[in-house]
């Protein structure tokens, strides 16, 4: 997966950690949308804390642009 907006920190973690992250940000954004969606609903759907997440990306416009490299 291309992601090279991430932080170096998500690329460390393993690759199925990397993966299910951006799944369950994919299904956010295409349930809510990119103004609907945020960080919160992302790392609840992720089973992470939010700093955890926050940890791996600045921002959910960073993890957006993630999400779509990856598609």
């Amino acid at each position: 997966m291309p992601a090279s907006v991430l932080k170096e920190t998500f690329h460390k973690i393993p690759q199925k950690k990397q993966d299910h992250i951006i799944r369950c940000a994919l299904k956010e954004f295409s349930k809510k949308g990119l103004s609907g969606t945020n960080i919160l609903d992302v790392a609840k759907r992720a089973k992470i804390s939010v700093g955890s997440l926050y940890t791996y990306v600045d921002s959910k416009d960073e993890l957006y642009v993630a999400v779509a490299e990856s598609l």
